[in-house]
C-alpha cells in the first residue's frame, strides 16, 4: 500500500492533470469523475480537507480559466459534510449560479455514487472589464 505522502503526490498529479479533454459539459455544468487510490489500514481512510477544498477549487478554477482570462480576485467558502474515504469513486461538479456588476457566483459539489453531497464549495470570482 502507498503511504500518504505518495497517495497526496498522486492526488497532486491527478489535480494537475484536469485539462479540457478530461472534463465534461453539459447544460452549463462542468465535471469530472476520480477513483480515489487506497491506502493502507495504518493510515487515515478520509482525505484530508484540504485535499477536498483543492478538489473544489481545483474546479472552480478550470470552468473560469475556460470562461474568461480576466480574473483578479476570488473568495471561496467549503462546507464539508460527509467524509470521503480512500478508495471511493467520486463525482465533481461546478456551475454558474449567479453574475453580477462584474462577478461570477460559482457552487462546486462532491457527490458519492449514491448522490449523496459530501462537500459543498462556493466560489465568488471578480473579474475586470465587461461581464463574462
Amino acid at each position: 500500500m502507498k503511504s500518504i505522502s505518495e497517495i497526496a503526490a498522486d492526488l497532486d498529479a491527478m489535480i494537475k492533470t484536469i485539462d479540457s479533454s478530461s472534463v465534461q459539459v453539459d447544460n452549463g455544468v462542468i465535471r469530472f469523475d476520480i477513483s480515489l487510490p487506497t491506502v493502507s489500514s495504518s493510515e487515515p481512510n478520509h482525505l484530508s480537507r484540504a485535499v477536498i477544498a483543492t478538489l473544489l477549487v481545483q474546479l472552480m478554477d478550470l470552468f473560469m480559466r475556460s470562461a474568461t482570462n480576466r480574473i483578479i480576485d476570488s473568495a471561496v467558502e467549503v462546507d464539508y459534510r460527509e467524509p470521503i474515504l480512500y478508495g471511493q469513486d467520486i463525482h465533481i461538479q461546478s456551475k454558474v449560479v449567479e453574475r453580477d456588476r462584474g462577478k461570477v457566483y460559482l457552487r462546486s459539489e462532491i457527490r458519492f455514487d449514491s448522490g449523496v453531497v459530501a462537500a459543498i464549495g462556493r466560489g465568488i470570482y471578480t473579474l475586470i472589464g465587461e461581464g463574462l
